[in-house]
């Protein structure tokens, strides 16, 4: 069977979330709006699905973050929408946006040994490999590759330099739309990589704080509940380690 990335991609491309950021800031500053004042705020006449869809793909860029159930800008927006062109800070901030979606980090990596394929190759490839809808893949590829474009992502570059830690809100992306968790649901971001990488792991991401981020890789067979079970009697006995620790340091 083929692997399928098990996250949904971004309904716009970068350029047009950071238009749509620029529109939110502009109206409501860094106080941000309720998810239904901030979708009109973005551009939209109402609250309807195209602009929550929109509203999810400004936060799988890290661009609005949640707080007390108002939509607001995170820092990173403010560094693109308030820094000059050609500051490096703004040009970084851009980069880590554009590689923050799973499944365009995945498709640079996986692509940084030959360089993107055409267009007709992507799209077969996603659409066989992936899962991805015949009819909304080509929309697809063509809003990754302005990306890629607009913040100057080289596709060979490392990927861990551009996707470093941000502000609290640059979390991994969420499955689905404007959620009001400020973390990742229990299961986390699964991920698959393609056929014909041996040996094929299932890796699960949890943002644990601003600064740390946890990363299970399970190789070889299908991961089973019995796994996990074993896998959290092993996290017990480290917590345990790290709670002498750090009673023996006060």
């Amino acid at each position: 069977m083929p692997n399928f990335l098990a996250v949904s991609f971004p309904a716009v491309g970068l350029k047009e979330a950071v238009e749509r950021v620029r529109k939110l800031y502009e109206a409501d500053g860094k106080a941000g709006a309720p998810a239904p004042i901030a979708a009109k705020h973005i551009g939209f006449g109402s609250a309807h699905g195209q602009a929550m869809s929109t509203l999810a793909a400004l936060r799988r860029f890290g661009l609005v973050g949640e707080v007390n159930g108002r939509i607001v800008p995170t820092q990173r927006a403010m560094e693109i929408l308030n820094f000059p062109a050609d500051d490096p800070r703004r040009r970084a901030a851009l980069q880590r946006a554009a590689l923050m979606p799973v499944i365009y980090r995945e498709l640079v990596a996986n692509y940084a040994q030959t360089g993107l394929p055409s267009d007709e190759v992507l799209e077969a490839e996603l659409t066989t490999c992936r899962g991805f809808n015949p009819k909304s893949v080509s929309g697809f590829v063509k809003d990754f590759r302005q990306t890629l474009d607009f913040a100057a992502v080289n596709v060979a570059q490392t990927l861990e330099s551009e996707h470093g830690a941000g502000d609290a809100n640059d979390m991994p992306e969420a499955s689905e739309g404007i959620s009001t968790a400020k973390t990742l649901p229990p299961e986390g971001i699964k991920i698959k990589v393609p056929p014909g990488q041996r040996p094929t792991p299932s890796t699960f991401i949890w943002p644990l704080s601003k600064d740390v981020t946890a990363q299970v890789t399970f190789t070889g067979g299908d991961v089973k509940a019995a796994h996990l079970d074993r896998l959290a009697k092993y996290l017990d006995l480290a917590k345990s380690a790290l709670e002498e620790e750090e009673g023996g340091e006060q």
